[in-house]
């Protein structure tokens, strides 16, 4: 172990007290909240734990399995209720792992090399590790957040974070990105040529990409324009409109044109627009990644006219949407050799090789890899998490009570739709999808439930017996004695 390797584990053991310590000080959802979005910006990229015959611990999954543990350990009060379809999805998704091992127990040989066929305790370890990847995260979520304030604190803490990632971002915009070497002693990302855009550099901070940490900042520049809706809101010393626009700026000058346009969509619905047809555009998006992976299956899918678009931007662009395409269509075709249950997490079935034991293709596209991994019921399995919690909120959001609380959810359904839109050109970059779904299903349950006066309420003094008129003393009734003369 180099001592690069060891600088960023040994910040990845000392998490573990931290979240203890979070969840013993705070109440559920705050310190969920924290730590969740403490390990995504802080904690390094491409650093693991590794445990035997257990999947490698990133700062995501490490972090979802220490706060499950937290809860029990902790005695922290999680009182959320947890959906039923995710106790199905659970079970569907130990199922496919094993079910996978069973349709791949064949090596695949590429000439000379060769790529090592399944065993039941493969597809035990493709079973925990997805679990640990997607469903784990939204079952805290669920569990942490069930009480109506937790959406206001979801927005606030949200647009805090941005701010306060405002500072290594404007630091990276004048020296490089840097900040993970400064800090962890390695790069965050192998490919510096992408940190270079428009004549300058595109930031990366402490995330994998620089379209991971632009993703990540729309969500604190929505948080900060939807609670702008309200003039009295503010986040620290500023006002929410003056965040806004801060947070707008930044958002800006991380140079990503696709969260450019996220941001072109998501700002005028949540600003000014009924929370009901943000909502509706939000499904409308979630249907728009369910169907996209059937459209390019069946070769219908529009890629010369979204090639032509692109050339517009510069052929730069063109020439990556093109190697996306291609690639696919690779991808694809061998993903189609086992249709139904795929060719599973483990040894990196999923791909193509030459002789020599070299890649021949790149997976970029989220929904590719899942396709490959999982088949046609791993890919369905990808998107039951987010895409449930879209259309959970969609058939809750009517039921929500107060126009304020309408909007919140709106904007934090919309950013949740734009992230996994994401995933199809991109990959999943953490699980911040999963865990905001199931933030959403717990929260829009509480505010539910308590339109219907089934939320418990504090407990009140009993009203003090009221005298009958007649047994008034005419002294104390008068206006001199009411005044205390």
């Amino acid at each position: 172990m180099n001592a690069q390797t060891l600088q960023a584990a040994l910040a990845l053991l000392l998490w573990v007290p931290v979240v203890f310590y979070l969840f013993r000080r705070y109440p559920v959802s705050r310190a969920a909240l924290y730590c969740f979005l403490g390990a995504l910006m802080f904690l390094p990229e491409r650093a693991w734990l590794k445990f035997p015959a257990f999947p490698e611990l990133t700062k995501d999954s490490l972090t979802t399995m220490l706060m499950g543990i937290a809860l029990f350990v902790t005695g922290a009060r999680a009182k959320g209720r947890v959906e039923r379809w995710w106790y199905v999805l659970s079970v569907g998704t130990i199922a496919l792992g094993v079910a996978t091992a069973f349709t791949n127990t064949e090596p695949i040989y590429y000439g000379s090399y060769a790529v090592k066929g399944m065993n039941f305790r493969d597809g035990m370890y493709s079973s925990l590790s997805i679990f640990i990847n997607s469903n784990l995260a939204a079952y805290i979520a669920m569990r942490c957040f069930y009480q109506e304030h937790d959406l206001e604190r979801w927005l606030k803490i949200l647009a805090s974070a941005g701010l306060i990632y405002a500072i290594p971002i404007l630091l990276e915009l004048r020296f490089s990105p840097q900040v993970h070497v400064w800090i962890y002693g390695y790069p965050a990302s192998i490919a510096f040529d992408q940190t270079i855009r428009f004549g300058g550099y595109r930031p990366m901070a402490l995330m994998t990409h620089g379209l991971a940490l632009s993703l990540f900042m729309l969500g604190p520049t929505i948080a900060a324009f939807t609670l702008a809706r309200d003039k009295r809101e503010r986040i620290w010393k500023f006002s929410a409109r003056t965040a806004a626009v801060l947070l707008l700026v930044v958002l800006i000058a991380c140079k990503s044109t696709a969260v450019w346009l996220y941001a072109l969509i998501a700002i005028p619905l949540v600003r000014y627009v009924n929370p009901k047809w943000t909502v509706r555009a939000a499904v409308v998006l979630a249907l728009v990644v369910c169907l996209y992976p059937y459209l390019r299956a069946i070769d219908q899918f529009p890629t010369e006219a979204v090639l032509n678009f692109a050339s517009k931007l510069g052929e730069e662009r063109m020439g990556s949407m093109k190697f996306r395409f291609d690639n696919e269509d690779v991808l694809i075709e061998h993903a189609m050799k086992k249709p139904w249950l795929g060719w599973s997490t483990v040894y990196g079935r999923n791909m193509l090789y030459d002789e020599t034991g070299y890649s021949t293709t790149i997976t970029d596209g989220g929904w590719i890899i899942a396709l490959g991994n999982g088949g046609i019921v791993g890919l369905a399995f990808y998107n039951v998490i987010p895409v449930l919690g879209i259309l959970t909120v969609a058939r809750r959001l009517r039921r929500v009570r107060e126009a304020k609380h309408r909007a919140m959810l709106a904007a934090l359904t919309l950013y949740l739709a734009l992230t996994w839109v994401d995933v199809l050109p991109n990959g999943s970059f953490n699980l911040l999808p999963q865990f905001l779904s199931g933030a959403l299903c717990g929260i829009s349950g509480a505010l539910v439930r308590q339109k219907r006066g089934t939320t418990p309420q504090p407990s009140k003094a009993p009203p003090a017996r009221r005298r009958p008129q007649s047994e008034v003393p005419v002294a104390a009734s008068s206006p001199s004695a009411a005044s205390g003369a």
